[in-house]
């Protein structure tokens, strides 16, 4: 219920998620996924932080212009554009593509042009 959406087709709008709401595929078989390849792993003992690049253009913050990808500085060549929060129990190989879970109840979207959010109804 995002009354920013209505009436915005054609228009770019940038989709954002927060690391919690992005879950190992084979523990959430119940939401859609995006595959994404594995630039780093962080274990933290009670989770996994996990860098990973999917094929979508990068907004940074403060930015009004997205950047499309970007080589050099990761592990495969690109820079991670997705972060995700994973159980410890998840073994993960760098370069590896891995299907990721979104729970698409948690997206945030955002006018491209202004990085304005278009709110959630309350």
């Amino acid at each position: 219920a995002y009354p920013g959406l209505r009436g915005r087709d054609g228009a770019r709008i940038v989709a954002g998620v927060r690391s919690q709401f992005l879950h190992p595929a084979s523990e959430r078989p119940d939401l859609p996924t995006v595959d994404g390849r594995v630039e780093l792993v962080e274990a933290l003992g009670g989770e996994s932080i996990v860098y990973l690049h999917i094929d979508a253009n990068v907004v940074r913050e403060g930015q009004q212009e997205a950047v499309e990808s970007e080589a050099g500085e990761g592990v495969g060549g690109s820079r991670p554009n997705l972060v995700a929060s994973f159980p410890p129990h998840v073994h993960l190989k760098l370069a590896d593509v891995v299907p990721v879970a979104v729970d698409t109840k948690n997206l945030h979207f955002f006018d491209e042009a202004s990085g304005a959010p278009l709110r959630r109804r309350t």
